[in-house]
């Protein structure tokens, strides 16, 4: 460790690692003395006789990993996807103080920052991470006997994370499940604590956008409703633990994978990063939630609605005992607002169709209408058939459990009142 310096806005500072140095260090890494895992990459941007200028760019556990084993480009650090704003610390012969402004990534000018596909040095001595981050942790029971969930340092407990993605010591593999490790830095700036409601409305929207995957992926996806059991018992989340440092919520799946180390979570999961990674590409966002029906489509705007409200950016890093290795996906405010805007025009212009799973109590060929009652809410819909099913060979049971698709079709009456009537337009015999 070498010397302590204090930053407006950043704290007391304290470099930890030196990849390149010329009489002073011109590329290194720093933490904040007082918050060990909030830290920056540090590179000089200017070097002239009335001025000189650092960019700190804040650094995650991951990124940092990747760095560190050449798979991410320094300069991605600063101007990367999702990448969203760093700080010039500026100093003249005329300040008696630094002077630090926050820059945006994408005004940063590329003459400021190391060459595009510029990797760290081969030779420059890195220290173990855990002197990086907690110097002082100990480990702390975890209540499993094999996994070190929990580092300790100054009072408080951290997830062990860097441990977590390890090759031979891949935690889903040892709790025999899906694990991720769900990041939000939230607006307020405060690393090591989340503010209650927020927290709980992000946590709440990604379990919801899970069980719409998981409906849309067992091939049963309805608009509203509550979620049938069966998606709810196979796709739950439990929350496992907490952590400071961009706030981390250690999470997995609420049951174990089979023989073979599957789980029906790996492909939700594996959608929600793909939803993550398409950032503000409309395109590939609007298709891929097309692909999905059902609900995907709300229920991930519910989701952007609430991260564009609180969070600078969250992250997950996801894995699974049937995986070949652990998967990164993160979304900045930016992104989440821009995908928003444009996911919203695209609910609000989708067909109203529902799917529901119901008992068929009458149908009626000689006037055509039907009367149907959903099994769980008990709820009942009655109305039109449509001529194609008329026309179409269909197997009819009445009390028999069947999927029905309905158009939703909404009146204003005279005196301003909203009624829906639904028109059935598909009906399938569950074998089940």
């Amino acid at each position: 460790m070498s010397e302590r310096y204090n930053l407006t806005l950043l704290g007391t500072l304290e470099i930890v690692e030196i990849y390149i140095e010329l009489d002073i260090p011109l590329l290194f890494l720093c933490r904040n003395v007082s918050s060990p895992t909030n830290m920056y990459l540090v590179t000089q941007s200017e070097d002239s006789e009335e001025r000189q200028a650092w960019l700190y760019a804040p650094i995650t556990l991951h990124q940092l990993m990747s760095l560190r084993k050449r798979q991410t480009p320094v300069h991605d650090i600063y101007k990367g996807r999702g990448v969203l704003n760093s700080y010039r610390v500026s100093y003249t012969s005329t300040d008696l103080e630094p002077v630090v402004d926050v820059v945006v990534a994408e005004d940063l000018r590329d003459s400021e920052l190391p060459l595009k596909g510029y990797f760290l040095p081969e030779e420059c001595p890195l220290i173990d991470l855990e002197e990086i981050l907690m110097p002082a942790w100990t480990a702390a029971e975890s209540g499993t006997g094999r996994v070190e969930l929990w580092k300790e340092h100054e009072g408080r407990h951290f997830l062990n994370v860097d441990q977590f993605f390890e090759k031979d010591n891949r935690l889903s593999r040892q709790l025999k499940c899906p694990v991720m490790v769900f990041k939000i830095e939230f607006l307020n700036g405060i690393f090591a604590e989340a503010p209650i409601a927020p927290l709980g409305g992000i946590l709440e929207s990604l379990q919801q956008l899970v069980y719409a995957i998981g409906q849309s992926l067992t091939g049963r996806p309805n608009q509203r409703g509550a979620f049938p059991s069966d998606v709810q018992d196979n796709f739950q989340l439990d929350a496992a633990g907490f952590g400071g440092g961009s706030f981390a919520i250690l999470i997995r799946a609420n049951k174990s994978s089979n023989l073979f180390n599957e789980s029906p979570l790996d492909a939700v999961l594996e959608q929600i990063s793909n939803l993550l990674d398409t950032g503000d590409n409309i395109q590939e966002l609007f298709s891929l939630v097309k692909s999905m029906k059902g609900r995907v489509a709300s229920s991930y705007l519910d989701f952007l609605n609430r991260v564009s409200k609180y969070a600078q950016h969250v992250s997950t890093d996801w894995d699974s005992p049937s995986q070949a290795y652990p998967k990164h996906s993160r979304l900045s405010n930016s992104s989440a607002r821009t995908a928003s805007r444009s996911l919203k025009e695209l609910v609000s212009q989708e067909s109203k169709e529902i799917s529901v799973l119901g008992t068929l109590v009458a149908f009626d060929i000689t006037n055509n209408t039907y009367a149907l009652v959903e099994e769980i809410s008990a709820k009942k819909y009655s109305g039109k058939v449509h001529e194609s099913i008329l026309g179409g060979k269909i197997r009819l049971v009445i009390s028999g459990s069947y999927y029905a698709t309905l158009e939703e079709i909404e009146e204003v009456t005279s005196a301003g009142d909203t009624k829906y009537k639904y028109v059935l337009i598909g009906l399938e015999y569950n074998l089940q």
